[in-house]
């Protein structure tokens, strides 16, 4: 089965990580510079040894991956988004939700649409992480 994973690049990967765990995620992979799979890489390639070539996280149980920017240059997350859908039926994916969504705004997210009832559902919420990554709660 072919399926779509985001990839995200971060300025900070351990950062980002960090705070994601915050709101419940998962890091279940790290894969940094210092990994001797790099080993061969030409010297003027090689960074910090700290710089996350590739890692991954689980929010959800669905796997998001994540890498730094090379060279830790600043990212612009503007436009874009994770869409969590959910069953709005279904009082524990509700619950779950709500529980994001108060993590969120517990740890400084900025809120663009509270959980409410949208023309499109009955309960739709949007949120920005520190990193600029929009964050949409769709229930279907």
């Amino acid at each position: 089965m072919i399926k779509s994973v985001p990839y995200l690049n971060f300025q900070q990967t351990l950062e980002a990580l960090a705070f994601y765990e915050t709101l419940g995620a998962k890091t279940t992979d790290i894969t940094k510079m210092s990994d001797p799979i790099f080993a061969d890489m030409p010297e003027e390639e090689k960074m910090n040894p700290d710089f996350v070539m590739n890692a991954s996280f689980t929010i959800f149980d669905q796997k998001i991956y994540c890498s730094d920017s090379w060279g830790n240059q600043p990212v612009d997350h503007a436009g874009s988004s994770l869409c969590f859908t959910f069953d709005q039926h279904d009082p524990d994916d509700v619950e779950q939700i709500h529980n994001l969504f108060a993590k969120a705004e517990a740890n400084g997210c900025q809120i663009s649409m509270p959980l409410a009832k949208s023309e499109w559902t009955d309960l739709f919420g949007m949120f920005t992480d520190p990193f600029g990554v929009s964050w949409l709660l769709s229930g279907e």
